[in-house]
């Protein structure tokens, strides 16, 4: 199992490198490290460049709702509502058509 992950942290390594920014963090989203790709997603976001793509946005909401959802987070579960929303209606503002909810790392 450990060999699996590591594989497939390494694959989300080189193709974050290649095809995207957000494509580490999307790893990490996939393989349950809610914690570790929120911590990846907050300096990507610091950037002006990313944080003018919606995709970014729909991540944040993501991770938020699934950090909120962590018993160790109960004492700050309205305040990551509170922020999910906000980036959520963030990304609805950048993509009307709702276009990347149909991926289902979104979900």
């Amino acid at each position: 199992m450990k060999r699996f992950l590591l594989s497939l942290s390494m694959a989300g390594l080189v193709s974050s490198l290649v095809y995207g920014q957000f494509d580490e963090v999307k790893t990490a989203l996939a393989i349950q490290q809610y914690k570790k790709a929120n911590e990846m997603l907050a300096p990507l976001l610091a950037k002006p460049k990313n944080a003018a793509k919606p995709e970014g946005h729909i991540l944040q909401a993501t991770l938020l709702s699934h950090l909120m959802t962590d018993s160790a987070n109960a004492s700050k579960a309205a305040e990551l509502l509170t922020q999910s929303i906000a980036s959520y209606n963030k990304y609805l503002e950048m993509d009307p058509k709702k276009e990347l909810v149909a991926d289902p790392i979104y979900v």
